[in-house]
């Protein structure tokens, strides 16, 4: 079971974990007996003893499925939050530095009434999708239509607890009560538990049996993720992560169900409100997976080799090279450390390379489309393709690959292709991670792959500084021959949007 965080356990009573409960302060009682008082004396002795069976429990659960759990809490002190009666007489989390309790009634009655609450009226976040402007491609009339209709329907729709709910985001953790009461009133198939301070966490070992928790979701088509002082930013990053998981369409209604508020509880739900539809982007078109998958089996047919990944250690430098307008001021250095380093030319850098007379030790290439053949065949010659190698994601056409003498394919990530690669080879191979969006990212995730730890990136703007200043001047973006430049879109000369520069402000 996927998990983050720490925890703590042995097969036996271990004093140094025992949370050490103080009576509530009641006002002394004259009539009081000494039998009273030996009873209240046993009452408490006994709930400090089945919170420690608890905790014992849970370490023993943790060591079984999420071992860095139980590493984490085996030796856990808290330091901000813990376990004590509040002055009701209740078991609750109490603040160290103002003695003061978390929860202002008995927590379990305040966890039951917060559940009806959200039962309710529950809380999600709901994920549409955009009708496409462009009408370039027949599909998207049609596409437009669709999405009008289910958009139309999705706005009718109201969230409700009683329909399979595909990812369910609980937000701090507190002692815990909450969890068991929403497992067991939702059909929840990916439950992500957010709790940013450990001892909070630390607690609910204690207070709750986490075991009906953890083996409810570990079985087939369901997931637990758990989230212990994590960043909203980490733990957001992770959610897209997720998705190649269990699917975007278990994360289109995603209900959130906050617990206790605090300063880092309120920012992480502001991230999810601001970040969580990113979840959603990329995600290609159906004609891209049929194309990559075409072009796959056609160079397995012809023997590409498969990129294995294997790492090899005492690497010299390597230069992850890109075709941005910095390229110009640096071919000079790269023409000085040739000789020391290992070049990768991504994408059209290779056609402004060819034209500084620089020869490249590879060349990246990640796109499927056809234009791609077009602009290494107009950029250079077969005598110049013969020195470098090729190295490139699956998808990428055989017409490209037919160009270069030496090629090797490595599998992308979430493609069909990978599946057919794995099959045939009746193991799971390596495949390129984070080699999206930009050709200099499957470079550097190449580079990654073989053992790299020195690289450099040249000329990876991913920005223009001026207008009109989009690639190195060399380029065959500049082409005095019209048929000889690149295909541009009118969406990559957009300056309208700025962002902070590495070495100029904007």
């Amino acid at each position: 079971m996927p998990a983050h965080g720490a925890f703590l356990a042995e097969n036996h009573y271990s004093c140094q974990n025992l949370v050490m409960l103080k009576e509530p302060i009641k006002e002394p009682i004259n009539a009081m007996t000494e039998i009273e008082e030996l009873l209240r004396k046993a009452e408490l002795q006994n709930k400090q003893l089945q919170l420690e069976v608890q905790f014992q429990k849970n370490m023993a659960l943790f060591k079984e499925f999420a071992e860095p759990i139980y590493t984490e809490y085996n030796e856990y002190k808290p330091t901000t939050l813990h376990l004590n009666y509040d002055a009701d007489g209740f078991i609750n989390l109490i603040n160290t530095e103002t003695d003061q309790p978390v929860y202002g009634e008995d927590p379990k009655v305040f966890c039951k009434k917060q559940f009806a609450a959200f039962k309710e009226l529950p809380h999600y976040i709901k994920l549409g999708f955009t009708p496409p402007i462009e009408t370039y491609f027949f599909q998207l009339p049609l596409v437009k239509k669709l999405l009008d209709q289910q958009n139309e329907a999705a706005d009718k729709a109201k969230p409700s607890l009683q329909k399979p709910i595909g990812m369910m985001i609980i937000n701090g953790v507190g002692l815990g009560y909450h969890i068991p009461e929403i497992i067991e009133n939702c059909e929840i198939y990916t439950l992500a538990i957010f709790e940013p301070n450990k001892d909070s966490f630390y607690a609910s070992l204690h207070t709750i049996d986490w075991e009906p928790i953890v083996k409810h979701f570990y079985r087939r088509g369901r997931l637990l993720k758990i989230y212990i002082e994590n960043s909203s930013e980490d733990t957001i990053t992770s959610f897209r992560l997720l998705t190649n998981k269990i699917g975007l369409h278990s994360i289109t209604n995603t209900y959130v169900y906050s617990h206790l508020f605090s300063d880092k509880t309120e920012e992480f739900i502001e991230a999810i409100q601001q970040s969580f539809h990113l979840a959603l982007t990329g995600t290609g078109f159906l004609e891209d997976e049929q194309i990559g998958l075409a072009h796959t089996i056609d160079s397995i047919n012809k023997k590409v080799p498969v990129f294995n990944g294997n790492t090899t250690s005492s690497l010299p430098p390597a230069i992850i090279v890109g075709n941005g307008p910095s390229l110009d001021g640096l071919l000079n250095i790269l023409r000085e450390v040739k000789d020391e380093c290992i070049i990768f030319s991504c994408g059209s850098t290779t056609g402004t390379l060819y034209r500084e007379n620089f020869v490249p030790d590879f060349h990246i290439e990640m796109e499927r489309i056809s234009s791609t053949t077009k602009r290494i065949k107009n950029g250079t010659d077969q005598e110049y393709r013969n020195k470098i190698k090729l190295l490139s994601l699956n998808t990428v056409a055989p017409e490209t690959m037919a160009l270069f003498k030496n090629k090797y394919m490595a599998k992308k990530l979430n493609d069909a292709g990978q599946e057919i690669i794995d099959t045939l080879f009746e193991r799971d191979t390596p495949y390129l991670d984070l080699c999206n969006p930009t050709c200099t990212n499957t470079g550097i995730s190449f580079a990654l792959q073989m053992g790299f730890d020195e690289i450099y990136l040249f000329g990876v703007d991913l920005g223009m500084i001026e207008e009109g200043q989009h690639h190195a001047s060399s380029s065959q973006y500049y082409d005095e021959k019209e048929e000889n430049r690149p295909n541009f879109e009118a969406t990559e000369k957009r300056t309208d949007i700025l962002v902070k520069g590495n070495f100029v402000d904007e």
